[in-house]
């Protein structure tokens, strides 16, 4: 994937953008609002470690999401083999 940078005022224009754009631009809110979120709910966690066999299991599920979702779009296939392997 190619990241290109805006170099005028009307590539900012989000009327303007495709529907890829618009969907790897939500994508992108959605991870970081979830990462956030999942740091702090952990942090709070281990702040207040009162039972410490489950708040283990439970930090333990709770840090899959920021490990995974920054990974996500290196293990989504690309746009070009999605055509090669799915053209007729």
């Amino acid at each position: 994937m190619k990241i290109e940078i805006a170099t005028s005022m009307d590539e900012l224009d989000l009327t303007k953008w495709d529907t890829r754009r618009i969907a790897y631009l939500a994508a992108a809110v959605s991870v970081v609002v979830s990462v956030v979120l999942s740091l702090h709910l952990i942090y709070k966690h281990l702040r207040n470690y009162t039972r410490p066999k489950l708040q283990r299991c439970i930090v333990r599920i709770i840090l899959m999401v920021p490990v995974r979702f920054p990974l996500r779009p290196t293990s989504s296939p690309s746009t070009v083999a999605h055509l090669f392997f799915c053209s007729e």
